[in-house]
């Protein structure tokens, strides 16, 4: 990401002041201080195609603090040594900072419909999951040098606006098609180029998401503690992830 944005003609950083990076007492006013961003950067831009990353800190540790009090619906959630008997309120706090992630994406979802005459798309995956005591094996945390299904099973959604949809059918449905494929977040960057309709010689539309061509037959590799790329098959993975994998309907 940081090549693309050293590359492109003209970049809009969207944090300016300490004030759009804080959401503890205010999250509406957090996501409308972006919403303006965005949108001024829309208006004074004459440009045909334009790409905005947000890049969230989502739901690592410590997970209490990655959401506004608000949030707070599963409760309690407070900040606990990492142990057994605090594994529920560790729990909570996860899916706290889930709801607001979801949020998140439901406001900038919003913003996006609300553009007239303009063909915009969303994709969203999470960069991993997270072991939080699950099983006998206590594991904690992601990036493990072996994994488990909990690490590797991700959630991941693409949104298209009706104007992207109509100018750009067969994306729109290559990506309901692809919407259960193996897949890793290798196809991130594939799929964006290829949503933007963007070509270049690192770009491969057979990891895309949003083409009928996608290779459903490609390696799937898992980025280890030491950024080693290892084979999905040789990570580790235990009786007790593939009794996750089929409960999730999946068949690794």
């Amino acid at each position: 990401m940081q090549r693309i944005y050293d590359k492109c003609r003209r970049r809009e950083p969207l944090s300016r002041e300490e004030a759009y990076r804080l959401y503890d007492q205010a999250p509406l006013q957090e996501l409308a201080l972006v919403a303006d961003e965005v949108r001024r950067a829309v208006e004074s831009n004459k440009a045909q195609k334009m790409l905005f990353i947000l890049h969230c800190y989502g739901s690592h540790f410590s997970y209490h603090q990655r959401y506004p009090r608000e949030f707070a619906h599963f409760r309690p959630d407070d900040d606990v040594a990492i142990s057994r008997e605090h594994v529920q309120t560790l729990r909570n706090a996860y899916d706290n900072s889930i709801l607001y992630t979801d949020f998140f994406l439901s406001e900038t979802i919003q913003y996006l419909r609300g553009l007239r005459g303009t063909s915009s798309a969303l994709l969203y995956c999470a960069d991993h999951g997270e072991d939080i005591l699950d099983d006998r094996r206590e594991r904690f945390l992601h990036a493990s040098p072996t994994t488990t299904a909990y690490q590797l099973y991700v959630a991941s959604l693409a949104w298209f606006s009706d104007a992207y949809r109509q100018n750009f059918p067969d994306k729109a449905a290559a990506a309901e098609a692809n919407a259960t494929v193996p897949a890793t977040t290798h196809a991130l960057f594939h799929t964006m180029a290829d949503m933007a309709s963007i070509r270049g010689n690192y770009i491969d539309t057979g990891v895309s998401l949003v083409n009928a061509g996608y290779d459903r037959t490609r390696p799937r590799r898992y980025l280890n503690d030491h950024n080693e790329a290892v084979p999905f098959r040789k990570t580790g993975l235990a009786g007790e992830d593939m009794e996750v994998f089929r409960k999730f309907g999946i068949e690794p």
